[in-house]
């Protein structure tokens, strides 16, 4: 029974997600679209990146996802031109770990 008490636990490491595995892709798509100063509301993100508007919320809270600016007090969008950055960051781990 000690024995199972004094096991460590493995060091926590960053949560991938299966979006890494598409960044370079939609990351692509991105830079050949419309201009980087154009504001993206969540909804737009999550049909963008193909996942749940609810992970873009959990990762705006987490502070995982990319940046964003607040237009108000229920006014958030994400920068077309930040939105890439971070998704070139993700494409760039997924190269490495792979």
């Amino acid at each position: 029974m000690t024995e199972l008490l004094s096991r460590k636990h493995p060091p926590t490491t960053k949560k991938r997600h299966h979006l890494d595995r598409r960044a370079a892709k939609i990351a692509a798509e991105m830079r050949s679209a419309a201009d980087g100063d154009q504001l993206l509301t969540t909804k737009q993100l999550a049909a963008l990146l193909a996942v749940s508007e609810q992970l873009i919320e959990i990762w705006r809270a987490k502070g995982e996802g990319p940046e964003w600016v607040s237009l108000g007090p229920r006014c958030i969008r994400y920068k077309r031109s930040t939105v890439l950055a971070w998704l070139n960051t993700r494409a760039s781990k997924n190269l490495e770990v792979a």
